[in-house]
């Protein structure tokens, strides 16, 4: 049993680390980390974006579907904190992380998106009795461990891809016009 050394409760474990539910405090498991996770940098960020591809596949709206945009979000996130180490599911899990990501959500929404209500979307797709977000990200076994591995370059590099394939999607005002 790993126990908080800051204020004593149960730890959960994710790839690289322990991470406190109660207080976020973060405490690297010992051996682990991005250089022995076993995954080829390239390969980890081919898996992020094969996921997004398929989140985006699998949307209404393609690329600017509601999931799609959470996961850019975490990406997004990523880029701009110096979390390294750390997958998808223990930020979506992490209240402090989830924040974060869920306001960087809303605002790529109210940029690229094409839904009406951001906040709902954030609720419907990470809440409620589904969790639909956190299956997807749990039904793609690789995609934590790829998110451990990248380094803060290879997040910039996935990021400014996927901004181009959104800055590439006409908006909906454009959408409109050409009705």
């Amino acid at each position: 049993m790993n126990f908080c050394p800051s204020c004593g409760s149960r730890m959960k474990a994710y790839s690289a680390q322990l991470v406190c539910p109660k207080c976020n405090t973060t405490v690297r498991v010992q051996g682990a980390g991005p250089n022995n996770l076993g995954m080829d940098p390239a390969a980890a960020e081919d898996n992020v974006r094969r996921f997004i591809e398929m989140l985006s596949s699998q949307a209404r709206f393609g690329i600017r579907g509601e999931k799609p945009l959470a996961v850019i979000a975490a990406l997004k996130y990523l880029c701009e904190s110096t979390q390294t180490g750390i997958g998808l599911s223990a930020l979506l899990e992490n209240e402090t992380h989830s924040r974060a990501i869920r306001n960087r959500f809303i605002a790529l929404v109210n940029i690229y998106g094409r839904t009406s209500n951001p906040e709902h979307s954030w609720s419907a797709i990470t809440g409620g009795d589904r969790f639909e977000l956190q299956t997807a990200v749990r039904s793609s076994p690789d995609l934590d461990k790829s998110e451990c591995v990248h380094s803060p370059e290879s997040l910039s590099r996935i990021w400014l891809v996927i901004l181009a394939q959104l800055a590439a999607q006409p908006t909906r005002g454009e959408e409109m016009k050409g009705r």
